[in-house]
């Protein structure tokens, strides 16, 4: 289980470094698509907030953010990048597979990611993953991913491609609606330059209330 290309995650953010997936700018299409469907002051985890370009436009836009990330290297990059911005988020090291109901992590109105939940090669740790992000929610709370799309093609034989799976919309349901009830999915594009803007579904996801966690 947990089947991920990478493992080395801090390795991926010593010092200077910029992981192939990441773009120094944030990805101002999906940032709206969280802001047109919530309210100022709202409390947002972003999972793998990377160097923190996403979390730091989602405060300046008027939410109440928290940056983590499975990275302490990531985490202290994004509390970084939100100073030299003149903008409050906050920040933790947080390994989101590897939490459960009694995790001490008082539960937010947003959870967002982009990108995390297509990083996982098999439906049990994607279902695992969707599972603990519920756990991490307020009631009625609402999931926001960019999850990479079936549609995008990939030819899987190419050496240049950075080949995290592409999911179908069958996948995401059926590792995602006995926890979250669907309320959105449309298409949207990954990040910038061209080997970035690939495909993605956004979707907008509400916590069910009736798995019984036990969490409010």
């Amino acid at each position: 289980m947990n089947e991920q290309l990478i493992y080395n995650w801090d390795e991926q953010y010593e010092g200077l470094n910029v992981p192939q997936w990441e773009d120094m700018t944030p990805n101002t299409a999906f940032c709206h698509f969280i802001l047109e469907n919530s309210s100022p002051g709202m409390r947002i985890l972003e999972l793998g907030a990377g160097l923190g370009y996403n979390a730091v436009y989602l405060a300046q836009n008027g939410l109440n953010v928290t940056a983590s990330d499975i990275s302490d290297n990531a985490v202290n990059r994004s509390l970084n990048l939100a100073r030299h911005s003149s903008v409050s988020i906050q920040g933790i090291t947080l390994d989101i597979m590897n939490i459960d109901a009694g995790t001490a992590i008082e539960p937010f109105d947003i959870v967002m990611d982009k990108g995390c939940l297509h990083s996982f090669f098999d439906s049990k740790s994607r279902k695992r993953f969707s599972e603990n992000v519920r756990l991490l929610l307020k009631d009625n709370g609402v999931w926001f991913t960019a999850i990479g799309s079936a549609d995008n093609n990939d030819d899987p034989d190419d050496p240049n491609l950075l080949t995290y799976p592409r999911l179908s919309l069958q996948q995401i349901t059926e590792v995602t609606e006995k926890a979250f009830e669907i309320l959105i999915i449309k298409k949207g594009k990954y990040g910038s330059g061209k080997d970035k803007e690939f495909i993605t579904w956004e979707c907008q996801l509400r916590k069910r209330a009736n798995a019984g966690d036990g969490r409010r």
